[in-house]
Parts: C-alpha cells; structure tokens; sequence
C-alpha cells in the first residue's frame, strides 16, 4: 500500500472511530440546564407539538399555563417536580445527566403521548422545567387532560379521569417498583407478593401527595377546589411524620426502639437507593457523660444493586425493631431517633431529618 493511500485510509478509519465515540456519549458532556430557581423563555420545541384545533392554542412550554393558573405555577414553581433537573443532588446522583437514562424520568415529553402507564421517554429541549404542566397534562390532539370538560377555555380541558389514578404516576415512579407496591401490598393486598394488610385501602398516590386546596373563585363567583401541586413526598418533614411512626421502651436492661410503616401505601423508604431511615440511640449518664452518642441500631432502606444486599425498607403495615443493651449500674437518660437522609454522604455527615425523638430515663443499679 502507499504512504499516500495507507494516510487516507487510517484518516477515515479515524473518522469513522469519532462518529462512533460521539455516539455512544464519549466524553461525558453534562445536560445543561438553567439555573436552579430559574425558567428559561418559551422557544421552539424538538418535539413537534401536536397540531392544534382551529382556534386552539399550541402550547409549548409551562409558562403558557401560568396566565390564566398562576396559583398552581406558585405551587409547582419551587416543588421537586419542577427542579428534577436542576437540583443539585440529583445532578451529583446522576453525574450532571451523563446518566441519560435518567432524563426520561427528570425532563419527560408528556405521559399521555405513550400508553399510559408504559415507559416514558425524554425531552431534548426545556430541560430545566423537569416534570412540568406539559409532561402531565397535554393531550395528542393539544388539549389538556384536566378535572372536567370546559371547551371555551385557551386550552380546552378534557375530563380525563385516570389523572387521579395510580396509572398517571406510573411511568415515571414505576422504575423501582413502587406503583406495583401500592398495588399488590396496599390497594389490593396480595400475600404472594408479601403483603401484610388483610383489607384492602383506597388511597392513592394523589390522596397522600397532592391533597385538595382552595382555589379563587371562578367567574360565577362559586368557591373552587383544587389539589396541592407542590407533591410533597420524601423532602417533606409533615409527610415523612405522617408516614411512619416511632416507638421506644426500656426493657430487660435495654432500651428498645420499632419503626412501622403505619400510613404509607408503599415501602418507605421508596423509589430511591440512596435514601433511609435510621434509628440512632444516644446514652447518657445521670451525671452527663455520654456512653452511646447516635449509635445506629436500625436502617430501612433500598440498597444498591452491588454488592447484593437485602432490602430493608418497610412493607405497609410492616414494623422493624432494634435493641440496643445499656451499661449495667447506672441510671441516665436515653434518646431515640428517628431519621431520614437524602443520602449515604448526609446520613455520614449528620445532614439529616428529624422526623421523631423519644426520651426515657433509665436505671440498671436493681
């Protein structure tokens, strides 16, 4: 072969080895984003919006909904729906989105766009609106799926009522099994699958994460109400209290510490690897010196995949229960808690939520 030929051979060759490399996400470019807190303007979408009705409007970012349901856009603005993409733990989780399959979860195109229920796929614009009006609501013809009929609205709303139903959840927050959870352990317990209701219950996910609120007046003046779209769940202290509960006791020389899922329609904690209760117990002398400080007895969580663990988060209706034997000879005071931590890295550096404490006096001099 001749030098000249043998050159543009390995030139393309080379080539050919870039085109690949750029395909399967070579060097890791993070997926930029606005800032958190931020909204960038309306602009062209990459997926083409569905075709508008004569005298319809197109929409094609949320801030369009914000003129005539400014209330809700309040609710959602700050709520983990709309920083699923620029919250700043979950760009540390997902390595800035060079995980790309996050995205389709963080920044979905709208769930009605695909069999309901069924995986959902990613947007390639608007990333920093997350799960947003659009990803929930819009329609293939371009209307929006919504509480009732009204067809003189801008975007003509249509009753659709599985948006109250564990199946408009279930494309996003299926990935870890959590919609099956609620399922099969809580809505229709099934003991085959582990269950350990006897009855079923008929909350769902929008009974516990989006609950009504009073809306202004309408044009005939009536009261209005709607559901809360700010979503609390698990950066929620009022819901991480409501959802489970703490008991402790002295006993036999130890003090005793069980935590039930007692109001959670699925395993907590859920839907995240990287998240767990913890019970910590801190003994402590009647003259103040400490003999346990935040000693872990007990963690409910979903682990990762490697190395193989068994996971510990709690079934509804489960409870989990630690003990931990105190010195003998001595009386002192006993503290028990109950927390929650986004995170391994948290839960080591104490970043974590309190979400219940109890204090009990003890003595082993008897």
């Amino acid at each position: 072969m001749s030098g000249k030929r043998a050159f543009l051979v390995g030139l393309a060759a080379a080539c050919v080895g870039l085109v690949l490399w750029a395909a399967l996400g070579g060097g890791g470019s993070p997926v930029p984003v606005h800032p958190p807190g931020s909204v960038a303007p309306p602009s062209p979408s990459a997926e083409a919006p569905p075709p508008a009705a004569p005298g319809r409007r197109t929409f094609t970012h949320p801030v369009q909904c914000k003129e005539c349901h400014p209330e809700v856009w309040e609710e959602w603005a700050p709520s983990m729906h709309a920083r699923a993409t620029t919250e700043p733990e979950v760009r540390a989780l997902s390595d800035d989105f060079r995980t790309v399959e996050c995205l389709s979860c963080h920044a979905p195109q709208p769930i009605h766009s695909t069999p309901l229920g069924g995986r959902v796929f990613e947007r390639s614009s608007r990333l920093e609106t997350g799960v947003d009006c659009l990803s929930c609501h819009l329609l293939p013809d371009g209307s929006v799926a919504a509480a009732r009929d009204l067809p003189s609205a801008p975007c003509s709303p249509r009753r659709t009522p599985t948006l109250r139903e564990a199946i408009t959840c279930k494309g996003c927050h299926e990935q870890h099994g959590l919609v099956s959870e609620w399922e099969t352990l809580f809505s229709k317990p099934d003991p085959a699958k582990g269950a350990l209701l006897t009855q079923g219950r008929p909350e769902s996910c929008i009974d516990c994460h989006m609950k009504p609120v009073a809306r202004p007046p309408g044009a005939d003046g009536k009261p209005r109400t709607g559901v809360d779209h700010r979503s609390p769940g698990g950066h929620s202290i009022e819901v991480l209290r409501g959802g489970v509960t703490l008991d402790a006791r002295v006993e036999g020389g130890a003090v005793v510490a069980s935590v039930t899922n007692s109001g959670v329609g699925h395993r907590v904690p859920a839907d995240s690897r990287h998240r767990s209760f913890n019970v910590w117990i801190t003994v402590t002398t009647e003259g103040g010196a400490k003999v346990h400080d935040r000693v872990e007895v007990l963690e409910a969580r979903m682990y990762y995949r490697t190395p193989p663990r068994e996971n510990t988060n709690l079934r509804p209706g489960e409870t989990a229960t630690a003990r931990l034997d105190l010195p003998a000879g001595i009386r002192g005071k006993v503290l028990v808690e109950l927390v929650f931590a986004l995170n391994p890295f948290k839960k080591e550096r104490r970043e974590v939520m309190d979400v219940h404490r109890k204090e009990l006096s003890f003595d082993t001099t008897k």
